[in-house]
């Protein structure tokens, strides 16, 4: 005969999550898991006792005349260092982050400035900021957590500019193709004799005439904003430039081209710090190995046994300097 095999499959229980009411009664101590972190404590010794040995320094009161008190300058730097070797980067980030990290909440004893004033802290004291830093890599390797092996890697980041961008040849061409559309307009309306034509001819000869001086007086800006950065503008008539960020280059990001910076990060291997970042104009990778390593190297006093890099790196010269 034919034999049957019946299966009762037992439904299974789905782990839920509490509800929302039931929330309300957990006791978080954020003192309890903040502590668990090696890094975390790390950072708060070290910012207490080098506030310490250079309290002068390392001191901050915000210029305020009415208002909320001033927050203390640990708070501020604690924050920095944090969001710094976790790589989060830009002033509403660090703030956000803030606002729902433990770790960070503990750190700044659950005080939350708002995106200004670390602004501010940045503009005033970005000096002591990154001589801070510097010493915290230091404090870093003495103690073991940072190892003598480092990866490298870049990424593109947009500057701050419009869609538009202009070079001396840019402009040469547009101003160029103008003056042509004029001439041709010019010749056109020759052949018409009536008021009302004249009329129309002098209008749109005005325009161009407008135009045209649009684009000279953006040659003459771009003229300027290049010898203030101390480069050649007639060595670099196809150096393009955004007047909204000048030290911005045109790069290849997420497969379009945009006005932007090359970021170099170095990242110990032994606990996944951050030792060290560069911002360049280069298009690529390939000459940037040697300079940042060394740069950080040379800021920091480290010394690297190891450096691991992409292929996007790999230029015989660079790697032999090292």
């Amino acid at each position: 005969g034919i034999i049957i095999e019946v299966f009762f499959w037992m439904k299974m229980r789905k782990l839920e999550g509490l509800k929302k009411e039931e929330m309300t009664k957990i006791e978080i101590n954020i003192d309890e898991i903040a502590k668990k972190s090696k890094e975390v404590i790390t950072i708060e010794t070290f910012v207490n006792k080098i506030e310490e040995i250079n309290p002068k320094k390392y001191e901050w009161k915000e210029e305020k005349e009415v208002g909320r008190k001033s927050y203390d300058g640990k708070i501020m730097y604690k924050m920095m260092i944090y969001c710094f070797s976790r790589g989060i980067v830009g002033s509403r980030s660090i703030v956000r982050e803030s606002e729902v990290n433990i770790e960070l909440m503990w750190l700044t004893g659950c005080k939350t400035p708002q995106y200004r004033t670390l602004v501010n802290f940045v503009n005033e004291k970005g000096e002591a900021i990154n001589e801070m830093l510097t010493e915290f890599t230091r404090f870093l390797e003495i103690f073991g957590y940072i190892g003598n092996k480092v990866i490298i890697d870049g990424t593109k980041i947009k500057g701050n500019t419009s869609s538009k961008n202009y070079s001396e040849n840019k402009l040469n061409k547009k101003i160029q193709i103008l003056k042509k559309d004029q001439e041709e307009y010019i010749e056109k309306c020759k052949e018409k004799d009536n008021e009302e034509d004249k009329k129309e001819q002098r209008m749109q000869t005005e325009q161009f005439i407008k135009n045209i001086d649009k684009y000279e007086l953006k040659r003459v800006e771009l003229k300027k904003v290049l010898e203030e950065k101390g480069i050649n503008p007639e060595e670099n008539k196809d150096l393009k430039i955004s007047f909204n960020d000048a030290d911005a280059r045109l790069l290849k990001i997420n497969d379009r081209y945009s006005m932007g910076y090359n970021a170099q990060i170095v990242m110990d291997l032994k606990n996944k710090f951050i030792v060290g970042n560069r911002i360049t104009q280069e298009g690529n990778d390939a000459t940037s190995l040697e300079p940042v390593i060394r740069s950080v190297m040379n800021e920091t006093g480290l010394r690297f046994e190891r450096v691991l890099a992409d292929a996007g790196y790999y230029k015989v010269s660079q790697i032999k300097s090292l």
